[in-house]
C-alpha cells in the first residue's frame, strides 16, 4: 500500500458543505457575458485549489487581436449537400466533389445564419448516460477473421442540452466501434471512407506577446479562423496505435485513402491481452482530423492468460475514452454544438512557437460529462486519454471530494496489456494523451451514493470532474479478491534475451526560441567543433563525458535508425523541456520498459545565432545527469508510451514486433507530431536486404 492517507489524497477537494454536484453547477457557465461590469460577479467561480492555474503560470493579460470573423463552414452533414450562405470564399475540392462554403461570423449575426443556432447558456454535468460503443461484428473466411468501420459525416447529440454536432466518425457515432479480436487470430480490416463533407470544426489560432487565458475557455477568443481548414480533403488513414503491425497495415501518415477508396489493413495480433485503439493518423492534419471526430475505438485482444484470471467482464467491463474539447460560443457566451480548435502562435523567437489549446469540457465516450449506474460490485474500466494535449490525473471521489478508502481502485495493466502485480491506486495517477490504463474499481467497499472520476492535475480546467458513478442501494457483493500475480509473462516480456542490445539516444529541445525538436543523436568521436556548435550535444554522467552529434530531426531527413525485426534496443529520451507536463513518447511496432529515470542538469544547453543570421542549438559546456528519479511500477512492463519529464533522462528497454516495415516514432501530442516531433525508422534484416541489395548491385538508400 502507499503511504499516502485517504483524508490528505485530494485535500483541494475538500468544498465543505458543498458538494461535487454544486461546484459543478457553480463552475459550469462559460465566461463571456456581454457586459460583465453589470454584474460584477458574473464571472466569478469557486476555486478548487489545486496549486498553480495556467493563468497562474502565464499570465492573464494578452494583447487584444483585431478579429476579422469567424469562420464556420455550413452544411448537411448527413447528406453532405451545402448550405448556401454568405461566404468568404467557395472553393471546390475536385478530388472529392463537395464545396466548401465560407461562413463569417460578424458579432451580431449568429442567430442568423444557416446551421449556427441552438446555443444555450449552460452545459449542465452528468445529465447524460454513459454510451458504451458497440462490438464490431466479425466474419471468418478462411481461418481468418474479416471486418469493416466506415469513416462517415454525420451530425451527433454530445450532450442533451446542445443541438446535434457536426463529425467526421467511425460508423456514424463519436466514439468508434470496439474491435475484439484472439491472441494469434488473423484479422482484416476494410476502413472505408465515406466522408462527404468539409472538416467541420472551426479551427483558429492567433499570435500574441504572452500565454493568453485561452486554456479551458469556451469559444474562440480573440483569435482569428484559419482560412483555408474547409479546403482540406478528407484523405484520411487509420493507426492501430499499440499493434505489431506489418509496415503496410501500420497507417503511414502519408498512405491516405479518400472519399469511396478503402484502406486495408491485416492485424496477425500476436501479442499479449491488450486494450488497444485506432485513430486517424493523417500526415500534417491529425490535431484536425481526430477533433473533428476521428478520435478513437477501441481494440481488444484476448488470451488465456487474462481468461484465467476471473476478472469483471461483458456489462462489468467498461471502456472510458477521455478527451477534451471546447464549442462556439456567442457573444453573451453562449454555447453552440460546434467544435472549436484553439492554436496560439508565439513570434518572439527564430520562428513561430504554436500551442495547441485545451478544452474546457470532457467528454466520455462521446458524452459531454455523462453518468453511469453501476451496482455495489467489481468493474474493470479500461481507460483511454485520447486527449490531443490534455494530461489526466485520475482520482475517484465522493460528493463531497473526499477520495475514496484505500483499495478501491486498483491498477492492473497499461498500455500493452496486464502487469506483473496489481498496484492499489491509493494516489490520483498521471495519464497521458495515448496511454492507457486497466483498473478494477470494487464499488462493493463504498456505502451508497455518486461517486465522480475527477482530474486532479495541475493543468486541469476549473470543473475537475469527469464521469459520474451512481451506485443503487441495495446489499453489496463480497469484495474482490485480486491476485498477488496477475501477469506471470510480463517479467519475461520485459527482460531482453541478450547482453548485446544496441543503444540509441533521443533528445527534446524546449520549446523556448523553437518549437520543440526530436533528434535522433549518434555517438561522435571526431575532431570537436568549437563549441556551441548546432546539433552538437555532451553528457556528462557518472564522471564521464560523451559527445553525440545530431543526425536527423525533420520529416524529410534519411532514415538513421534501423532496427532488427523482433529484436530489443534501449532508447534513452534526454528531455531538456521545462514544462509541467511530459511529452508522451510513441515508438510505432514495439513495446518499452522503463528502466531508468535520472534527474538532468540542462544549464549548458543554448540557443544562438550562427554566421549566417540563423539560429542553432547544442550545448557550450557538458549537461550533468544527476541523481536516481523513482520508476513507477507500472512503467516497467509493456508500455507503447512513455513520459519524457522535464529535465530528465529516461531509459526503456524496447522489444520491436517481428514484422519488416518503414514505422514512425514521435510525440503523442498531435500538435507536436504535426509539426516537429516526428521521425520514421526502419525495421529491416540487414543481413538479408543488403546481401540481395549487394547482389544486385545496389547500394542500400532510404
Amino acid at each position: 500500500m502507499l503511504a499516502t492517507s485517504a483524508t490528505n489524497r485530494c485535500p483541494n477537494l475538500q468544498f465543505g458543505n458543498a458538494t461535487l454536484r454544486d461546484v459543478a453547477r457553480a463552475t459550469r457557465r462559460p465566461d463571456g457575458d456581454s457586459n460583465p461590469e453589470d454584474n460584477p460577479n458574473a464571472d466569478r467561480k469557486p476555486e478548487i485549489d489545486t496549486g498553480l492555474s495556467r493563468r497562474a503560470l502565464f499570465g492573464s493579460a494578452a494583447t487584444a487581436l483585431a478579429t476579422a470573423g469567424l469562420g464556420y463552414y455550413a452544411g448537411n452533414w448527413e447528406s453532405g449537400e451545402s448550405t448556401a450562405g454568405t461566404g468568404h470564399h467557395a472553393q471546390t475540392t475536385a478530388a472529392t466533389g463537395y464545396q466548401p462554403i465560407r461562413i463569417d461570423l460578424p458579432e451580431d449575426a449568429y442567430s442568423e445564419l444557416p446551421g449556427v443556432t441552438g446555443f444555450v447558456r449552460d452545459i449542465t454535468p452528468f445529465v447524460d448516460p454513459l454510451p458504451i460503443p458497440p462490438r464490431v461484428p466479425l466474419e471468418s473466411f478462411r481461418g481468418t477473421s474479416h471486418a469493416a468501420i466506415t469513416m462517415v459525416s454525420q451530425s451527433v447529440k454530445l450532450h442533451r442540452d446542445l443541438p446535434p454536432t457536426p463529425m467526421w466518425t467511425y460508423n456514424g457515432a463519436a466514439l468508434g466501434p470496439t474491435i475484439e479480436i484472439g491472441r494469434d487470430e488473423r484479422l482484416r480490416v476494410a476502413w472505408e471512407n465515406q466522408i462527404s463533407t468539409p472538416l467541420p470544426i472551426v479551427a483558429v489560432q492567433g499570435t500574441v506577446p504572452v500565454m493568453p487565458p485561452y486554456w479551458d475557455e469556451y469559444g474562440v477568443g480573440d483569435l482569428r479562423p484559419i482560412r483555408d481548414i474547409a479546403a482540406i480533403p478528407p484523405e484520411l488513414v487509420v493507426h492501430l496505435h499499440g499493434a505489431h503491425s506489418t509496415g503496410s497495415s501500420d497507417g503511414w501518415g502519408e498512405n491516405t485513402v479518400s472519399p469511396g477508396n478503402a484502406q486495408l489493413s491485416e492485424f496477425l495480433n500476436r501479442q499479449p491481452a491488450a486494450a488497444l485503439w485506432y485513430h486517424d493518423h493523417t500526415m500534417h492534419l491529425s490535431r484536425f482530423t481526430t477533433y473533428a471526430g476521428l478520435t478513437a475505438g477501441m481494440y481488444v485482444i484476448r488470451d488465456n492468460e487474462e481468461a484465467a484470471l476471473d476478472l469483471p467482464r461483458g456489462e462489468f467491463e467498461i471502456p472510458l475514452v477521455v478527451a477534451d474539447r471546447n464549442f462556439l460560443t456567442d457573444p453573451n457566451g453562449n454555447v453552440n454544438g460546434i467544435l472549436v480548435h484553439k492554436t496560439v502562435v508565439f513570434e518572439e523567437g527564430p520562428e513561430p512557437l504554436m500551442r495547441p489549446a485545451t478544452g474546457p469540457v470532457t467528454m466520455v465516450n462521446g458524452m459531454i460529462w455523462p453518468y453511469v449506474d453501476v451496482q455495489r460490485r467489481s468493474y474493470r474500466f479500461r481507460i483511454l486519454n485520447a486527449a490531443d494535449i490534455r494530461a489526466y490525473r485520475f482520482d475517484l471521489v465522493d460528493e463531497t471530494g473526499a477520495a475514496v478508502p484505500e483499495g478501491t481502485m486498483v491498477l492492473i495493466g497499461t498500455d500493452g496489456g496486464l502487469i506483473h502485480t496489481p498496484v492499489p491506486l491509493d494516489a490520483p495517477i498521471l495519464v497521458l494523451p495515448a496511454e492507457r490504463i486497466d483498473v478494477i474499481v470494487d464499488f462493493a467497499r463504498l456505502p451508497p451514493g455518486n461517486y465522480t472520476l475527477v482530474n486532479l492535475a495541475e493543468t486541469a480546467p476549473d470543473f475537475r470532474g469527469i464521469l459520474e458513478f451512481r451506485t443503487a442501494d441495495g446489499n453489496p457483493s463480497q469484495p474482490s479478491v485480486i491476485p498477488d500475480i496477475i501477469s506471470a509473462t510480463a517479467v519475461s516480456d520485459a527482460t531482453p534475451n541478450s547482453d548485446a542490445i544496441t543503444e540509441r539516444a533521443i533528445l527534446i529541445t524546449r520549446a523556448n526560441q523553437f518549437n520543440a525538436q526530436l533528434w535522433e543523436l549518434e555517438v561522435y568521436t571526431g575532431s570537436l567543433p568549437r563549441l556551441p556548435a548546432d546539433g552538437f550535444v555532451q553528457i556528462n554522467r557518472d564522471d564521464k563525458t560523451t559527445t553525440y552529434r545530431r543526425v536527423a530531426r525533420s520529416w524529410s531527413d534519411p532514415v538513421s535508425i534501423e532496427v532488427v525485426p523482433d529484436s530489443w534496443e534501449k532508447w534513452t529520451y534526454i528531455s531538456i523541456e521545462d514544462v509541467l507536463d511530459p511529452h508522451p513518447m510513441h515508438i510505432h511496432n514495439a513495446h518499452l520498459s522503463v528502466i531508468e529515470r535520472r534527474q538532468l542538469d540542462t544549464d549548458g544547453f543554448l540557443e544562438f545565432e550562427l554566421a549566417d543570421g540563423t539560429f542553432g542549438q547544442g550545448t557550450e559546456s557538458p549537461m550533468v545527469v544527476g541523481d536516481e528519479v523513482k520508476v513507477d511500477e507500472h512503467e516497467r512492463y509493456r508500455k507503447d508510451v512513455i513520459h519524457a519529464r522535464s529535465l530528465e533522462l529516461v531509459t526503456a528497454l524496447v522489444r520491436f514486433g517481428p514484422n519488416p516495415g518503414r514505422f514512425m516514432h514521435h510525440c503523442h501530442i498531435y500538435g507536436h507530431e504535426d509539426h516537429s516531433m516526428m521521425r520514421t525508422f526502419l525495421s529491416t534484416d540487414e543481413r538479408s536486404t543488403n546481401a540481395i541489395a549487394t547482389h544486385m548491385n545496389h547500394t542500400s538508400k532510404h
